[in-house]
């Protein structure tokens, strides 16, 4: 029974991300914007700065580089993902 709770739990939060995707595409669509989808692996734990990818660089919410570089950790996160090439769909 457990491991259905856990599958049923995946797949809601599944949804829930599918759902914000669509609407954020039909609302881009409206304004006439284009959306790039980027993989997300790893954005919470790259440098926006020097491009090294350590586990460690994330306590909480902050973000702190071997080589200086500190931010909060979701704005060093949105920095890297700007920076990485949209996926071809």
């Amino acid at each position: 029974m457990k491991k259905y709770w856990k599958r049923a739990d995946r797949n809601i939060h599944a949804w829930a991300f599918y759902d914000l995707e669509q609407k954020i595409t039909y609302k881009a669509a409206l304004a006439e914007l284009n959306v790039e989808k980027v993989n997300p692996y790893k954005t919470s734990q790259e440098c926006s700065q020097c491009g090294i990818i350590r586990k460690n660089h994330r306590r909480k919410d902050q973000f702190q580089c071997s080589c200086g570089y500190h931010d909060n950790a979701d704005i060093n996160a949105a920095f890297v993902i700007a920076r990485r090439p949209s996926l071809v769909i």
